[in-house]
């Protein structure tokens, strides 16, 4: 101990997290320091009557924990800083804590080789692995660090043990998939003469003949809907493009919205749903959204344009296409904008208040870039502003959470 057991699944974590809270972990002096800085973390950061903390609390003082992406940040921040005072021992989470968290342990142990991935399950990378046993051994405190696996020989082989334990790590590979917005700030510095730039991407020297013709393709193709649509001239971005042009996702739907006078009617509400719908990104299994009257009238409001944009991009073979708004979360930002509290939310979607947080603090992202859009009307900048100033509170506030610390 300390040890960080890597799961592959958020409720997988959890209940490994209370399986192992039967093992005496802590001793009473322990027991009594982890309690007091963990309700006094609690307390700093707002969290005394949250139902989590309180469930949680009763698996600290036993010097084990769980953290994974669907908890709010500031409860995962309070388990990070219980971890780092070494008064926890354990700590159950998933992959995501072996990436940008600085929290080594003396050791790790991984629940399974192999993680659900498309239909089936998959052997772990072995960069994936280098990336979570990395975390074994302490600089400065440990000789040594110490990774076990959980190897079921049902459904791993030797083989399979050997080569994570000893074959060279998987080359990074370019996506290269240049955004619309990406292609309007390049041309508007480069015009046409922004196609030279592609023999210095990454892509470009990580492939050869037909690949690079293709990466080159696809930026043509591109560059020839945003012609179509009006985004450009010979040379020069016109005022359609220029609005595209400050948008980072998303772009092409908001433009035709924007374009049309569509967006400026927009309430604040109306704006707010949008915004949500547009970056929300539902699970491959999840159902439909749950109805909700201002949402149905925005999904049809974004039919037309949308049509029109991925008829385009079909006969251009461009993909991916352009995503469709996802009104999942419209319950639950409705009642968040008019004020309710935070445990109401989950009541009203199917998604983890971690997730919630991240997808309003998205929300905000993209209606802070309207409300600062040079090319957007007066009346859409303020409806934007104000939308983001009702979405920006409490816990979805990053910037108030980080004064707390």
């Amino acid at each position: 101990m300390p040890c960080i057991f890597f799961s592959f699944g958020r409720r997988r974590a959890e209940d490994l997290a209370w399986e192992i809270s039967d093992l005496a972990l802590v001793d009473p002096p322990e027991r009594d320091a982890l309690r007091r800085l963990y309700r006094e973390l609690c307390a700093r950061f707002q969290l005394r009557d949250d139902q989590t903390a309180e469930a949680l609390g009763r698996l600290v003082e036993r010097g084990v924990a769980y953290h994974h992406a669907g908890m709010l940040p500031t409860m995962k921040e309070v388990i990070e800083r219980c971890f780092t005072s070494r008064l926890l021992k354990l700590i159950v989470t998933t992959e995501t804590f072996a990436l940008g968290i600085n929290m080594p342990a003396r050791s790790v142990v991984l629940d399974t080789l192999k993680k659900r991935s498309g239909g089936g399950f998959e052997l772990l990378r072995r960069r994936e692995f280098l990336q979570m046993a990395g975390r074994a051994g302490r600089r400065g405190m440990d000789e040594a660090g110490f990774v076990y696996l959980r190897v079921n020989p049902l459904h791993v082989s030797f083989s399979e043990v050997e080569h994570l334990l000893h074959s060279a790590p998987e080359p990074v590979h370019s996506r290269f998939n240049t955004t619309y917005a990406t292609l309007l700030n390049l041309y508007r510095r480069h015009g046409p003469a922004l196609l030279e730039i592609f023999p210095k991407t990454l892509y470009y020297f990580q492939t050869s003949g037909k690949h690079r013709q293709a990466g080159l393709d696809l930026m043509q193709r591109k560059l020839e809907l945003l012609r179509i649509f009006g985004y450009l001239t010979p040379t020069a971005l016109t005022p359609k493009g220029e609005f595209g042009a400050w948008l980072y996702g998303h772009e092409l739907l908001l433009t035709e919205l924007h374009t049309t006078k569509r967006l400026a009617d927009l309430s604040v509400l109306e704006l707010a749903l949008l915004a949500c719908a547009i970056v929300f990104e539902p699970k491959p299994k999840a159902g439909s959204a749950k109805s909700h009257r201002v949402s149905k009238r925005l999904a049809s409001l974004c039919a037309e344009p949308l049509s029109h944009i991925h008829k385009e991009e079909l006969r251009l073979r461009i993909a991916p296409r352009a995503k469709t708004p996802a009104f999942h979360l419209s319950l639950a930002m409705d009642a968040w904008i008019h004020q309710a509290p935070f445990a109401k939310l989950v009541k009203l979607c199917d998604v983890d208040e971690g997730e919630i947080v991240r997808y309003f603090r998205m929300a905000v992202q993209l209606l802070r870039q309207l409300a600062e859009a040079p090319a957007a009307e007066a009346s859409l900048r303020a409806t934007a502003h104000n939308a983001l100033k009702r979405i920006n509170r409490d816990v979805v506030d990053a910037e108030a959470q980080l004064r707390l610390g």
